[in-house]
């Protein structure tokens, strides 16, 4: 997918699901195929492998403690922080890494961020309250925000 704007729209929406996939899977890419547009940049480091390592892990932490049943709501003040700060932080990738204004991107990807965070977090409630499986809603969860990240090629 060439479109940034597109590409940033989805990041930010899967980036409302789990903070840290977008931002795992945004490096990982650009660690393997480095970005001219992010080259000189403050956003460099976006395409570093100890950036994408880091990331890795921290993705895979915020897996494992979704499930936990004391884990923090997603609606709670500094975790809807968060998820706006990875969808701005990968939409001003994209948008940098595409030769476009970041400060366009981070808004965008944070605006996208917010809205998925309250979706997503309303729609779990919602299937899990009607089937009772909170843990097979949240790993189906998981499987759409890596896939929708995922998306960007």
């Amino acid at each position: 997918m060439k479109n940034p704007f597109l590409k940033t729209v989805i990041l930010g929406l899967s980036a409302g699901m789990r903070s840290m996939a977008p931002l795992s899977l945004i490096t990982t890419k650009f660690n393997k195929n480095k970005q001219l547009g992010l080259q000189n940049s403050k956003l460099n480091f976006m395409q570093s492998g100890i950036t994408s390592n880091l990331l890795d892990i921290a993705a895979l932490g915020e897996l494992a403690g979704d499930k936990d049943p004391n884990a923090s709501n997603r609606t709670e003040t500094l975790s809807v922080l968060g998820r706006c700060a990875s969808g701005a932080l990968v939409g001003a990738t994209v948008y940098k890494a595409a030769f476009k204004n970041p400060l366009h991107g981070a808004m965008l990807g944070a605006t996208a961020a917010l809205a998925s965070t309250f979706i997503f977090f309303h729609l779990r409630k919602k299937i899990t309250r009607k089937t009772g499986k909170n843990n097979l809603v949240a790993m189906t969860e998981d499987v759409l925000a890596f896939s929708a990240a995922s998306v960007v090629k």
